[in-house]
């Protein structure tokens, strides 16, 4: 028997609906493409805002990134969901998948640039800055140990996610199985397989979900591998992505943007999905 909870059920409308190219705020009240992921994402950093200080081009890259990422998680969803098997759904999956890998390593890189920018670091080859460079992390200490201490505590995270996009862009694209099992909509999956993420995952605290056979972070072991299930790896990662990006804007003295809208407050109060 497969199974959807609340959550899930939730998640399912919203993507049957943005399938047909409605993005609802409330009711029957629905928005543009753009505008509803911009808002989705303003709605998830309220410590997002333009620098007048001159970061803009930084920060607005950060942001468009975000709003990208939110995109590809949901053409992920929306193909996951979908009740039939195709060598076309699988390929759509990946594609959104290693697109949105590579655009959350992009995030950390406007994090680290800001954070040079912000902190008058002065790193001199900015083509070395990243939250992984341990010269650059050196100077953070020095400028603001928070901050160096919140990389720290999400080191797990950023390293991973790092070591994936580095499989997928530069060495090999993964090895793939379509595994029969129970779960939401379909009884099967499209996992795929990257070894890079065994020596990461330990560290995450993952747990298997409710009636299911994937973990948490979307991990199904199979034949002494753990796969990759590319929807809910992709979900686990952006729900711990959005409050890394905003309280590390926060350490940075970005304010709570104090200028919401009434559509984002809606948004905020009646949207469904992620």
């Amino acid at each position: 028997m497969n199974f959807l909870t609340v959550e899930n059920s939730a998640l399912y409308i919203d993507y049957y609906l943005k399938n047909k190219n409605k993005f609802m705020l409330r009711g029957y009240v629905s928005l543009s493409k753009w505008l509803w992921y911009w808002i989705s994402m303003r709605v998830k950093l309220p410590h997002y805002n333009v620098d007048i200080k001159g970061d803009n081009e930084i920060i607005n890259s950060l942001a468009e990134r975000v709003v990208f990422a939110l995109m590809s998680l949901d053409q992920i969803g929306i193909n996951y969901y979908k009740d039939y098997e195709s060598n076309s759904i699988q390929y759509e999956i990946y594609y959104h998948f290693n697109y949105l890998i590579a655009l959350i390593v992009g995030i950390f890189d406007s994090l680290a640039l800001l954070t040079n920018n912000k902190l008058n670091i002065n790193f001199a080859k900015k083509e070395k800055i990243n939250l992984l460079n341990k010269n650059f992390l050196r100077e953070i200490r020095c400028k603001n140990k928070n901050i160096r201490d919140y990389i720290t505590y999400h080191k797990t995270f950023i390293n991973m996610m790092n070591d994936l996009r580095n499989e997928i862009i530069h060495r090999k694209l993964s090895d793939n199985v379509t595994y029969g099992g129970s779960r939401g909509i379909r009884g099967y999956h499209v996992c795929t397989y990257y070894d890079v993420i065994d020596k990461h995952i330990v560290h995450l605290n993952d747990k298997m979900m409710k009636h299911s056979n994937i973990s948490e972070w979307g991990i199904l072991k199979f034949f002494k591998r753990q796969y990759i299930e590319p929807f809910n790896f992709s979900l686990k990662a952006m729900r711990n992505l959005m409050p890394f990006i905003d309280n590390y804007l926060k350490l940075l003295s970005y304010p709570e943007f104090s200028g919401f809208t009434i559509n984002m407050n809606k948004f905020d109060q009646y949207h469904i999905g992620f």
